[in-house]
């Protein structure tokens, strides 16, 4: 590894308020959201559920190809069901997910092989002036 030392000092960075937010913060859980996570909690109460979390929890500790493949599976079927569904019902996520613009950089590394990593970019709207 080779380390670069500079002696260029850049000027400290002012962050900008990045999304609007109408919302005051205030510490504790809205109604909409306490609400939320009471559904949740109580779902996770069903034997099925509990049932899939030790199955989740178990192939984690496994490192070989087959619970790789069940691991994600199970991961998959969750974010794709429960979590998938609330954020399409989620109006600050629709409304984050309008105010950005979205594009993809490629980033070239050799740490093991020659390839270019594909990152994804979101970038709020009102930063593009």
């Amino acid at each position: 590894h080779y380390f670069i030392q500079s002696n260029l000092r850049m000027s400290r960075v002012v962050t900008k308020n990045l999304f609007d937010n109408d919302s005051k913060l205030t510490g504790q859980y809205d109604e909409a959201t306490a609400a939320s996570e009471a559904e949740e909690a109580a779902m996770m109460e069903a034997p099925e559920a509990k049932e899939m979390m030790d199955k989740f929890h178990a192939l984690e500790l496994r490192h070989d190809p087959q619970s790789d493949i069940e691991y994600v599976e199970i991961f998959r079927g969750f974010t794709d069901g429960y979590y998938a569904e609330s954020l399409a019902n989620n109006p600050a996520y629709k409304q984050g997910v309008e105010g950005c613009d979205e594009s993809q950089i490629s980033v070239p590394t050799t740490h093991d092989g020659d390839f270019d990593v594909k990152v994804e970019v979101y970038t709020p709207k009102t930063l593009a002036d």
